[in-house]
């Protein structure tokens, strides 16, 4: 019988359920639904990922659909039975572009941050990320992906400030959240029960070691040999930005001063490539954003600018060029 269709699977992903859907490791999105945290928790299993990851890099897009991080879909082609081997190589001097940013407050309104690159567009051209997946099957042909920075439209780049923050973990996550929607869509999501119970052991047993994608740089290499693909952005990119509004309650004013203050510490962080502080100002967030949205006296617009700076703030990650398990 398909495990997703025993009762004591079923049984015992509830239980899981019930248990993470309170849990601060749990996108606050997601807290108090428990359906929604046991298909989180199915998909876990399937993939050979650890439920605290999966909850906590998974998200709703614009369109109200549940997606994930490039990280996410990284690790779930590292863990696919098929798969020999994920190698992603670097091209380029990322030196160059890497911290090199400005935050500044919008002069139109206060809750607004703009990031600005200090970088010029020249140097994007010979910036460039190739993710290659080999099979274990000698007969499967190899699967490349190569996009350079500057192939990324400056529309698509507008949308999310990562592009500017981390901008080679980005175009990373780009390219195989790409391929794991279209080319590699049946590896990832065509998942066949009866063998991932038999690989991983029964339920939610060991989940297997995650085969960290080997990370290459490639020196003195330009990106001619780079063919780039016609870029079509996932629409469920998060919505990070943080639109201004009144806010006459004084108390309500101070709670996002806070929030923003913490958004500050954790930017500072990451230009400083303080990891022990980047996760310390992050854990500080999730707790006053979870007091907040608690609290029945505040307005919806207020929390749902909290949620902004939250999601925006979890983006922020130390760029060094190691690329997996280094997010909250």
């Amino acid at each position: 019988m398909n495990k997703w269709m025993s009762s004591e699977y079923i049984s015992t992903m509830s239980r899981l359920a019930d248990i993470y859907k309170d849990s601060k490791l749990t996108n606050i999105q997601f807290r108090g639904d428990v359906g929604t945290v046991y298909a989180l928790l199915c998909k876990a299993d399937a993939w050979g990922i650890n439920p605290d990851y999966m909850l906590g890099q998974s998200y709703i897009d614009n369109f109200g659909r549940i997606d994930h991080t490039g990280s996410i879909y990284r690790l779930a082609l590292a863990n696919a039975n098929e798969v020999d081997k994920v190698t992603i190589e670097q091209c380029g001097d990322w030196d160059k572009v890497k911290g090199q940013f400005s935050v500044v407050t919008s002069d139109q309104h206060r809750d607004e941050r703009l990031y600005r690159k200090l970088w010029s567009d020249d140097i994007e051209r010979e910036l460039s990320v190739t993710i290659t997946v080999k099979f274990i099957d000698p007969h499967r042909n190899t699967v490349k992906s190569c996009r350079t920075l500057c192939s990324v439209d400056d529309s698509i780049k507008g949308l999310d400030h990562t592009w500017i923050t981390s901008p080679r973990k980005r175009l990373e996550s780009m390219i195989v959240r790409d391929l794991c929607h279209n080319e590699l869509y049946d590896l990832v999501h065509g998942i066949n029960a009866e063998d991932a119970e038999a690989e991983m052991g029964g339920y939610m047993g060991q989940f297997a070691a995650a085969a960290s994608p080997t990370l290459n740089t490639i020196p003195n290499t330009t990106t001619t040999e780079c063919v780039t693909q016609s870029l079509r952005e996932e629409a469920s990119t998060p919505d990070t930005s943080v639109k201004a509004d009144n806010h006459k309650d004084t108390g309500q004013r101070d709670l996002l001063d806070r929030a923003m203050s913490i958004q500050d510490k954790a930017i500072k962080a990451q230009i400083d490539n303080d990891s022990e502080s980047l996760t310390a100002q992050k854990k500080h967030l999730v707790a006053l954003t979870e007091e907040a949205l608690n609290n029945t006296a505040l307005s919806n617009g207020v929390k749902d600018k909290l949620k902004k700076i939250y999601e925006e703030t979890a983006t922020i990650v130390i760029d060094d060029g190691t690329s997996i398990l280094e997010d909250i």
